[in-house]
């Protein structure tokens, strides 16, 4: 829409709320995860270079189980545990050192 002349400026704004389905019993989860919210601007300035990495070695450290169409929040079969952030935290600390 930028580049159609149909705005001059758009404003972004997007926000994670992980306090809904954090397990609040593990210490390692309530310091490293919590709300936050950002926005900006974008206008015609042109991007001249970005990158953006992912590595997904220890992927299965962090996971929401439950939740997507295989297990759905709202579903009977769908245990509440499920639905609630996961991490072995330690594991997590030395995959990020590492």
């Amino acid at each position: 829409m930028i580049a159609n002349n149909i705005y001059i400026n758009v404003l972004v704004i997007s926000l994670d709320a992980l306090s809904r389905i954090l397990d609040i019993t593990g210490k390692e989860v309530k310091s490293l995860f919590g709300d936050g919210a950002a926005a900006f601007v974008l206008s015609e300035s042109k991007l001249h270079h970005f990158l953006l990495r992912t590595y997904s070695r220890g992927a299965d450290f962090t996971c929401v189980k439950g939740a997507g169409t295989l297990k759905p929040p709202n579903d009977p079969n769908t245990l509440p545990e499920d639905n609630v952030f996961h991490m072995d935290g330690w594991k997590v600390f030395k995959a990020a050192v590492r």
